[in-house]
């Protein structure tokens, strides 16, 4: 079943949920700075990346669950390259996706959990 990964998944209130990563402020003489221009790190919060489908089940994956087989986790690490190498679609086998969705079952939060399964299912 083809899937589309790039599915955005919205918080609460509707909006997407982001991504927060951290970057460093450097001066032109490359030292690290605040954003008063006082020697020091500062970490930023970049909004704009939004969390998608594909995040969740790379993470869903790597989580893996309690007492996996070495089979198990090669299984997930396997699904998960090949989640890794896809752009915006990709081809899951049925059997690939009830692994994913049983992941995100048991590490997500019920309004995460129920978009991603909607999403899986190629539900509206």
């Amino acid at each position: 079943m083809e899937i589309k990964l790039n599915a955005v998944i919205n918080g609460v209130d509707g909006k997407p949920l982001n991504v927060e990563t951290k970057c460093v402020v450097i001066d032109e003489d490359h030292n690290i700075i605040t954003e008063n221009g006082e020697p020091l790190m500062v970490l930023k919060t970049d909004k704009s990346l939004k969390q998608t489908l594909k995040d969740f089940i790379k993470q869903s994956l790597l989580a893996g669950k309690k007492d996996q087989s070495v089979s198990e986790k090669v299984r997930c690490y396997d699904i998960y390259e090949k989640v890794v190498k896809s752009n915006d679609k990709i081809d899951l086998e049925s059997e690939e996706i009830v692994l994913i969705k049983s992941l995100i079952k048991l590490h997500h939060p019920i309004l995460v959990m129920g978009q991603c399964l909607k999403h899986l299912e190629n539900k509206k």
